[in-house]
């Protein structure tokens, strides 16, 4: 495609854009905007065949690059864009399809170069399906164990079994995680907030030591019960229900605290078009010797670059790199 092809391509994009958000914010109608990218493996012709027989005459179709594209659904109700969007990424599971949808998400957006800041709508299918299975199956196994561990939190420490904080999800969505409590309860995290905001600014100031995503040295915060649950991960079996109840993933970003997004540069948030999850592709590269600024790369390369079968690979990583760091 040509640079010229390609400018007169956003530009008339950015006219549809424009002119479904001023009939958008009258209230006259619904619309949604598919960005489609799909990897090398997939010949693009058959994107483009399968996409123009699955929209209709009215819709507005356009090729951004040699592996993007985009769709303009024009007078649709929310759930038919994410069902189109579904049924795309059905026929092609290497694609990645960002799903807007207004006036549900009714952004000012000037150009389609700005749509990179909304949020991803959906889940993959097959990815909701693994989560669901996977997550039923550690209930069944852990259930014993999980009573067993809330027996000895009880008899080990003042307070509830069970820690709930809010967390930043995906689209930036708020949402209660839980855990099993591993500090002392009603425990001041004053000096947690200053150390986790010193090391985003470290990262991105880009000039002194670079400080890694290692956890902060509390033990005096923590009963020694909980420091076997926190060495092992066993305190992160609760979101499990997290993962059922389609707040996070089984495989995805770990979610954030509000106290570090205030901290986020604008890309960082690109780690929010998708769920956040138990485990992550950062998690076994390296977790805590790696600074934030890589964490969040891997976020978004994995992001970008996700397959079911990639999913799988961590998941089956991730109690090895586990055991590794005590063995």
């Amino acid at each position: 495609m040509t640079r010229k092809n390609k400018n007169k391509l956003s530009a008339d994009l950015n006219n549809v854009i424009k002119t479904e958000l001023a009939l958008a914010r009258r209230g006259e109608y619904a619309f949604g905007v598919l960005k489609i990218e799909v990897d090398k493996k997939i010949k693009f012709y058959e994107v483009e065949n399968f996409i123009k027989k699955r929209i209709r005459s009215y819709d507005f179709y356009g090729r951004l690059s040699e592996r993007k594209s985009c769709v303009v659904l024009r007078k649709i109700e929310n759930s038919e864009v994410v069902s189109v969007a579904e049924s795309i990424k059905k026929f092609m599971p290497g694609a990645f399809i960002d799903c807007y949808v207004y006036p549900q998400n009714n952004v000012k957006i000037k150009s389609v170069e700005e749509m990179d800041v909304l949020p991803f709508s959906g889940m993959p299918y097959e990815k909701r399906i693994l989560d669901i299975l996977l997550s039923l199956m550690v209930i069944l196994l852990f259930f014993p164990a999980a009573i067993l561990i809330s027996v000895i939190i009880k008899i080990a420490s003042p307070g509830p079994v069970l820690f709930k904080q809010e967390r930043i999800g995906k689209s930036q969505k708020k949402f209660i995680m839980y855990k099993f409590r591993t500090m002392n309860w009603e425990n001041d995290n004053t000096n947690h907030i200053k150390y986790l905001k010193n090391i985003i600014r470290d990262a991105k100031l880009k000039n002194g030591e670079i400080k890694t995503m290692k956890k902060m040295d509390d033990l005096d915060r923590i009963y020694p019960f909980g420091r076997f649950l926190r060495k092992y991960c066993i305190d992160e079996i609760p979101q499990i229900f997290n993962v059922l109840k389609g707040d996070m993933s089984i495989v995805g970003p770990r979610p954030p605290v509000s106290y570090e997004v205030e901290e986020y540069e604008d890309w960082y948030k690109e780690r929010f078009d998708v769920h956040p999850g138990l485990t992550g592709l950062w998690q076994v590269s390296g977790k805590n010797q790696v600074d934030f600024e890589k964490m969040v790369r891997l976020d978004i390369r994995y992001k970008k670059k996700y397959q079911l079968i990639q999913d799988l690979k961590i998941i089956l990583r991730t109690p090895i790199v586990i055991l590794k760091q005590y063995i």
